[in-house]
């Protein structure tokens, strides 16, 4: 069995494992059972291991590449069946913590061994690997624009400069170190020397480390010098006229104290990082805009104000993410938006 052969076998095997899985996940579904939450979460731990075993004790193909199909056919499928979801946050969280420090530690170790006894042309080799992946996967991402259009929500092209960082930006880590601790480890089975699989591994982790080390520091930079992170004019200006409207309305509520002063710092903020031109960040946007509802209706419940107050402030807030929902429609929306009260 070659190679390209193998990855399909696991990839498939990975994904029959989830849809098993998925089922069981399916009929455990209790809400009023608080177990069920449980047995949820110890039916995703033992699917990875599942379709590691069997992968790789039985059918003798990779491991880890199945363990991602199944994750991925739970993580696609799982989620309206799944009893407590912070539950389940929480406990794959901590698992992923605790993985990426062990996968780290492991091939650190390793790669710290071999790197004492690696000749000087093959950092040479390593540097030039490097470049050569982030060419290939920048011309990648740019080729592959057309098909990530049809991720969006609104159809909409994804800008270069998009994709010029998602390209910078992709790091290499656990799922390829492990795949290298594996070949380093047992050689791939006897079919490659010990020499290669341990220059397979320092290939690998020296990869890893260089984007962590120059990628991660840099991706910031990059962002900035793109001005990916730049608010679009429209919506500037658009918050900007709710941020008047919204002061206009604020004289009409009978609101006072503590309450009255959560509305100004709601505007304060949306005037803030909605009216503050081409430097307002994208991570502060219309998104977080629409949720600041939740958030100011957490902070009038904790006042224990007289129920005006708290109606007076929770209406504001439903006007602002009303508001904010319809700056998300489409940009035709938002240009004739613009025209009539704008103009």
């Amino acid at each position: 069995m070659d190679l390209m052969e193998a990855a399909v076998y696991a990839w498939l095997l990975g994904t029959l494992v989830g849809f098993v899985f998925f089922l069981w996940i399916r009929i455990a579904n209790n809400k009023l059972d608080h177990h069920s939450s449980m047995v949820q979460v110890a039916l995703t731990i033992s699917c990875a291991y599942a379709s590691f075993l069997i992968a790789e004790g039985l059918l003798h193909i990779s491991g880890v590449l199945s363990t991602v199909a199944a994750s991925l056919v739970l993580a696609h499928r799982m989620w309206p069946e799944v009893v407590s979801r912070d539950t389940m946050h929480t406990i794959w969280h901590m698992f992923e913590f605790l993985g990426n420090n062990i996968i780290f530690f492991l091939a650190g170790a390793l790669t710290g061994e071999i790197m004492l006894r690696t000749p000087f042309m093959d950092y040479i080799h390593l540097f030039s690997i490097y470049m050569a992946l982030m060419v290939i996967r920048t011309v990648f991402i740019l080729i592959s624009r057309p098909a990530l259009r049809l991720l969006s929500t609104e159809w909409q092209p994804v800008p270069v400069a998009d994709a010029l960082v998602i390209s910078f930006g992709g790091l290499r880590g656990a799922v390829g170190l492990a795949l290298a601790i594996q070949v380093s480890i047992s050689g791939a089975g006897g079919e490659v020397s010990q020499d290669d699989a341990d220059r397979v591994l320092f290939y690998v982790g020296g990869v890893a480390l260089l984007t962590l080390a120059v990628n991660a520091t840099l991706c910031p930079s990059l962002v900035r010098l793109l001005g990916v992170a730049q608010t679009p004019e429209v919506k500037v200006r658009l918050m900007c006229l709710l941020h008047k409207q919204l002061r206009g309305q604020l004289s009409k509520f009978p609101c006072s104290g503590e309450a009255l002063r959560a509305i100004e710092g709601m505007l304060l903020d949306v005037q803030e990082h909605h009216c503050g031109g081409q430097r307002a960040s994208a991570a502060i946007s219309l998104h977080d805009a629409g949720l600041q509802r939740h958030r100011v209706s957490r902070m009038f419940k904790s006042f224990h104000k007289p129920a005006a107050d708290i109606s007076a402030g929770l209406d504001l807030a439903e006007a602002l993410e009303l508001a904010a929902e319809r700056l998300r429609q489409a940009p035709e929306r938002q240009q004739a938006f613009m025209r009539r009260h704008l103009s």
